[in-house]
């Protein structure tokens, strides 16, 4: 038999970072309505919630209009 066939394959070098979580990230999405005071109300509540769990905001929200409705996005990173 050839010598490359009788050889043991090494395994795979682990990364030294494992263990070691990096940074969360998610986005949160209001919900959709006519009125986009009311939409920028529910998006503050939302937010709060999320910061009380140790999500951070990342960036301003982003609003959307979506058949005449306002929806609100906020991207949130954990972690950083």
């Amino acid at each position: 038999m050839p010598r490359y066939m009788t050889q043991k394959k090494k395994p795979v070098a682990k990364s030294a970072a494992k263990g070691k979580k990096g940074p969360e990230y998610k986005l949160v999405k209001s919900i959709e309505s006519d009125s986009l005071n009311y939409v920028t109300t529910r998006m503050g509540e939302i937010v709060t919630k999320e910061m009380s769990d140790g999500w951070i905001p990342h960036g301003t929200p982003m609003t959307l209009i979506e058949d005449g409705k306002y929806i609100l996005v906020q991207a949130m990173t954990k972690g950083a």
